[in-house]
């Protein structure tokens, strides 16, 4: 059944009650939400999911936006035992069923890697000592707040994230390994009796080079998520671009805090 008006399309399917909302200026569609300003997929009301184009990940917009919400929402509808749910296109969905508590399926593990290496017209003793102090390194580093050390063992605070949707674990501890001036290794090594659902494994290489130092660095990031398998490829691109971008705005703050220019070539 159908009642459309004022733009708006109200659907009953399989027992799901399916809102779609049409945007346009004139004739052509219009984008709901901004890079970085979508809403959350979750809202306060239990049971009822946001996807499309308002609600897409900071790294996505448009129809890859939408794309990238439907796996989560498939996955949902399966989990409620709906057997058919197709969400319209660029279209914001608000999805309301009965249903168990997602918070009694099962965890899947998701990683993504990244590594970069350039050099950087400064000493090495210079990018040592913003490496390895864990009060300036979250202000040069994105979706970093603070760091909470307790010698070799830091606590890493982020941001809010979300991947699909679903909110990805907030703090982390890590064991830290330092090679004086040339190398540091990190872990990740919760506290005994604690459960964290994120973690990093990692690394800082720096040589000396004609014109600087060469900085080599490589993160792996591994989150837990109550995901089908299913959505592995997406949920791996979104972390990718993620960690892409904060990858990049690091060395844009690096080179400024250092006062120098990007290396050519």
């Amino acid at each position: 059944m159908e009642v459309a008006g004022d733009g708006v399309t109200v659907t009953v399917n399989t027992g799901a009650l399916i809102i779609e909302v049409g945007g346009e200026n004139g004739r052509w569609p219009v984008q709901r939400a901004g890079a970085g300003l979508g809403l959350p997929n979750t809202t306060p009301v239990a049971n009822l999911w946001s996807v499309g184009d308002g609600v897409y990940e900071w790294t996505g917009a448009g129809q890859s936006g939408c794309v990238q919400t439907a796996p989560l929402t498939n996955t949902v509808w399966r989990w409620n035992g709906v057997r058919e749910a197709r969400p319209g296109g660029a279209h914001a969905v608000r999805r309301a069923v009965g249903a168990r508590d997602r918070n009694t399926l099962r965890m899947n593990r998701f990683s993504a890697t990244n590594t970069s290496e350039s050099v950087v017209a400064a000493g090495r003793s210079e990018i040592w000592s913003v490496l390895t102090d864990p009060v300036l390194l979250p202000k040069l580093t994105p979706l970093l707040t603070r760091i909470d050390a307790d010698g070799d063992l830091w606590r890493w605070h982020l941001i809010r994230l979300s991947v699909l949707g679903v909110g990805v674990g907030s703090r982390f501890t890590e064991r830290m390994r330092f090679q004086e001036g040339r190398r540091i290794d990190y872990a990740h090594e919760p506290p005994p009796g604690s459960v964290e659902r994120t973690g990093a494994e990692g690394w800082y290489v720096l040589s000396d080079v004609d014109g600087g130092t060469h900085l080599a660095i490589g993160l792996t990031l591994t989150v837990e998520l109550p995901l089908s398998r299913a959505a592995k490829p997406v949920v791996t691109r979104v972390m990718e671009a993620t960690m892409r971008r904060t990858g990049d705005r690091f060395a844009t703050n690096l080179l400024n805090h250092l006062g120098v220019a990007p290396t050519v070539g």
